[in-house]
């Protein structure tokens, strides 16, 4: 009888564990969730909060009231969105406002990347400027705070925030969501970059957007909103690594990354022409975690032999599945990046004259843990 239970019992934990998904494990240095600890603080007379103007469907203009598709990016002006929310800008710090840029997210590039960066730094140095708000497009709103998250200073306090409704449509998110982002920026309790939307606040690195909807990558939930207000569920622990591109202008020209997917039937002359241009490091999005098809995986392996100096490199799109192994003999592992964020990020490394270690370094560690170690040019 004691046999029979303990084979009933083994038999019952294979089953329910088999059924039991495996999670993700929580990157190193990662704290737990916990109770809510974010809460408004009192605005005082001599405090500002820096607010940047970008364009996107944030300040689009459509033809009707019912218009969600066919609208102008950036066509009207701040007036319009922030008398929206006047009424409860008592609330927050003094807001000192510049225009940026008016465009769609989908029309930014590196050129304006560099130059946000510029813009938000010089605003977040200002006496009394508790941190700053980006209004952004939603499109690119991602990449654009990978972007910042591994440039501007980690002690700085900056919220990037879209919609997915024009501003003079029914039911228009944006200005909401930047009495949020002002509310956030004098919330303690946090630093860094982070994203809001959706009613939520994300931490930028692995998280993607989906059908208009923010996924957050592991350990990138940071907080909710309430009555437009933030409620943290997540203390940071790590600090981001910092690039300093303090010294790159807008014009700057930078090295050529390209990004190659993998695909059946696979033409290798893809990646010889890339070669032939002169391109400085190859983005591959591989198969799971980091797997290439045989029948170009030899070819790319001699010549990732004969050009060494370029700087090829593994993903995924799924920040989930890690590439953490060396599957193509010469091609580094991508770790969790996905191939936008590292897109952004790889010319800034190639241009700064980092080493094939350091940057191999930097992409499978791309955080501090609080209170350890250095960052590069920081």
């Amino acid at each position: 009888m004691l046999y029979r239970s303990l084979l009933l019992v083994s038999l019952l934990t294979i089953f329910v564990t088999s059924i039991v998904p495996r999670s993700i494990p929580p990157r190193t240095g990662q704290c737990l969730p916990h109770d809510e600890i974010g809460h408004p603080a009192n605005p005082k007379s001599q405090e500002l909060i820096g607010y940047i103007r970008t364009g996107g469907t944030l300040e689009a203009e459509g033809v009707s009231l019912t218009d969600t598709t066919h609208y102008r990016a950036a066509a009207t002006n701040e007036d319009v969105l922030i008398n929206t929310i006047r009424g409860s800008l008592s609330e927050v710090p003094k807001v000192v406002s510049r225009q940026l840029s008016r465009v769609d997210s989908i029309n930014i590039n590196t050129s304006h990347l560099i130059h946000l960066y510029h813009e938000v730094t010089s605003l977040s140095q200002q006496p009394g400027v508790l941190g700053v708000v980006v209004g952004f497009g939603s499109t690119l709103i991602v990449t654009a705070a990978k972007f910042l998250e591994h440039t501007i200073q980690p002690d700085k306090q900056v919220i990037l925030t879209a919609a997915l409704k024009p501003l003079t449509a029914y039911g228009a998110e944006g200005p909401g969501n930047i009495l949020a982002s002002f509310k956030t920026i004098t919330t303690p309790g946090w630093n860094g970059v982070g994203i809001l939307m959706n009613d939520r606040i994300l931490r930028p690195h692995g998280t993607v957007k989906r059908n208009g909807y923010l996924h957050p990558g592991p350990g990138a939930y940071m907080a909710d909103i309430r009555n437009f207000e933030p409620r943290l569920k997540r203390r940071h622990c790590e600090i981001p690594k910092t690039i300093d591109i303090s010294g790159i202008s807008p014009d700057q020209e930078l090295p050529t990354v390209q990004t190659i997917t993998r695909s059946i039937d696979f033409d290798i002359r893809i990646v010889e022409e890339a070669i032939a241009r002169n391109v400085r490091s190859i983005i591959f999005v591989g198969h799971d975690d980091g797997y290439w098809p045989d029948e170009s995986r030899f070819r790319i392996q001699e010549l990732a032999k004969e050009h060494h100096r370029i700087v090829m490199v593994m993903v995924n799109e799924d920040p989930t599945i890690i590439v953490e192994y060396e599957r193509v003999a010469g091609v580094m592992p991508g770790g969790d990046w996905i191939p936008d964020q590292l897109r952004i990020v790889l010319p800034f490394l190639l241009h700064l004259s980092y080493s094939k270690e350091e940057i191999q370094n930097f992409i499978l560690e791309p955080f501090h843990v609080e209170n350890q170690g250095g960052r590069r040019g920081s």
